[in-house]
């Protein structure tokens, strides 16, 4: 008896392998397409990262993607013939060139990423020199460069001529700390020195561009951060010119300012550009907008951490540049105009359309320039936003204001923050000949202000809207001075939505 269990649990054992085998192709999981399992196995590639090599937390846990190899037979087939799953060149985390001939084979002719980024030293030189003898497969370039210029940024590319069909090239100082140190001359030789006919997406960070460079007819999109210091400084007219080789260019984004041009610029043209941002620390940089020409249809963003050196009234013709696309304003369907003291003063700009942003203008400023940024908002073309928000603008008269408001007649939805009893006095009639500001507004939505100063004001606005029958339905109202007896009041009126608090010292109202 004992010698037969015996002999039964050795079958047992001898089938386990074929029993495992035929358990795991009968899960539901397996029943799936294997063309549908190698898509989910390289979305899990992707939610991973793509390296090989996982942090020690990723080890501990088993995290690693490449495990959905490890799980079964035919997982491993599936994985091992997705040549996705291997299309990555980490190459500090390739170390020895039979791992990488192993993974270009995976790979099976498909398209590869190739990245240098962390721990640029370690990068093995056959590695570096097997991968980039095959620049005609590689459509996705990423490198991290450091002042030890190890590897160096020719060793990337050898002797190789074109990069047939690389589609995005991104290209970063790992070390910033020290602009002074040059590097951007490798940069502009690599730049001039590869074609790159197919190249779509560029991003360049912590480098100058060239000003003259192979021409670019796929790109789409450039992404530049110049240094912020430096022995070779990038300035706009060198910009302009790198910009006469991308005449396609859809998308561009500027991060640091570029130095002004001393022998002037001349116009580059740009008619597919579709977004245009720049971030800058100085407001007088918007005068690169003059020499860019873009369809009226761009979405454009202009940011600076500084306020005007001259003064808003003095810069306000480069910044009325920058507000002239705006006049196909059929398409906007919000407008916020913004100006407080809130970690310092702050003046703002935001369009929107059903699709987002059409316009975003934004800097900080000096105290006291209030109605010259109030007039600079005014240069907004008349427009037939559905939602105006005004922020702020203390001590500007009612004639200002109807200038302003004149300008967005269509508004139905009508939010104000710390505005004073002017603006609230603003929202009336002229005269009797005259209509009030906005007839087809429903919904007045008042944050942060002292209702109790501008009680009178608004009871008589929403008086005046039911008697040429065209109604304010809600009156919303938070953060604001008010009392109990004001908001019952209000109450015969319209439809008043609370927040319940009573404001009793609004010093910071305003």
């Amino acid at each position: 008896m004992e010698s037969h269990f015996i002999q039964e649990l050795g079958d047992k054992e001898t089938r386990t392998p074929e029993l495992t085998t035929f358990s795991n192709t009968q899960a539901p999981i397996s029943k799936l397409p294997p063309e549908l399992l190698g898509e989910i196995f390289v979305l899990a590639k992707s939610h991973k990262g793509d390296s090989y090599y996982p942090n020690v937390s990723d080890v501990a846990l088993g995290q690693r993607w490449s495990n959905v190899a490890g799980v079964c037979r035919n997982w491993r087939e599936i994985a091992l013939g997705a040549p996705r799953m291997w299309d990555t060149l980490d190459l500090p985390n390739i170390r020895c060139l039979e791992w990488a001939t192993l993974l270009v084979t995976r790979a099976n002719n498909a398209p590869l990423r190739v990245r240098c980024v962390d721990q640029p030293l370690s990068v093995d030189r056959a590695v570096l020199s097997f991968v980039f003898s095959r620049i005609d497969t590689i459509k996705d370039i990423e490198l991290g460069l450091s002042l030890s210029g190890r590897p160096k940024i020719e060793e990337f590319f050898g002797t190789q001529k074109t990069a047939y069909i690389l589609q995005s090239l991104r290209i970063y100082r790992r070390d910033t700390v020290n602009d002074d140190i040059p590097m951007n001359g490798a940069i502009h030789g690599l730049l001039n020195a590869i074609q790159m006919p197919s190249l779509r997406t560029l991003e360049v960070t912590s480098f100058s561009l060239p000003q003259s460079i192979s021409p670019l007819p796929q790109l789409r999109r450039l992404y530049y951060s110049p240094p912020l210091s430096g022995v070779e400084e990038a300035t706009t007219s060198g910009l302009l010119s790198f910009l006469r080789s991308a005449p396609s260019l859809e998308e561009l984004e500027i991060r640091h300012p570029l130095q002004p041009s001393g022998g002037g610029s001349t116009t580059v043209t740009l008619p597919n550009l579709s977004f245009l941002s720049y971030t800058t620390t100085r407001v007088e940089d918007s005068a690169l907008f003059r020499f860019i020409h873009y369809p009226s249809s761009s979405r454009i963003k202009f940011m600076s951490s500084h306020p005007p050196a001259s003064g808003t009234a003095l810069c306000s013709s480069d910044l009325a540049t920058v507000l002239t696309h705006l006049s196909h304003s059929d398409r906007i369907t919000k407008c916020t105009v913004a100006s407080f003291v809130a970690h310092g003063s702050y003046f703002g700009i935001l369009v929107e359309d059903c699709h987002g942003l059409v316009f975003d203008l934004s800097f900080t400023t000096r105290e006291g320039d209030i109605l010259s940024l109030l007039k600079l908002s005014a240069m907004l073309p008349p427009s037939g936003a559905r939602t105006l928000h005004i922020c702020g603008f203390h001590s500007v008269s009612i004639a200002d204001w109807g200038t302003l408001l004149s300008r967005h007649e269509q508004v139905q939805d009508l939010g104000v923050e710390r505005v004073d009893v002017n603006f609230m006095r603003a929202l009336l009639r002229p005269s009797q000949t005259e209509l009030p500001p906005f007839m087809q507004l429903k919904r007045f939505i008042i944050n942060r202000c002292d209702i109790e100063e501008s009680a009178a004001s608004i009871e008589r606005i929403l008086v005046e809207r039911r008697e040429l029958q065209s109604p304010i339905d809600v009156v919303r109202i938070s953060g604001c001075r008010v009392t109990v007896d004001t908001i019952n009041h209000l109450e015969e009126y319209a439809d008043v939505l609370w927040d319940c608090v009573e404001v009793l010292n609004p010093g910071w109202i305003g």
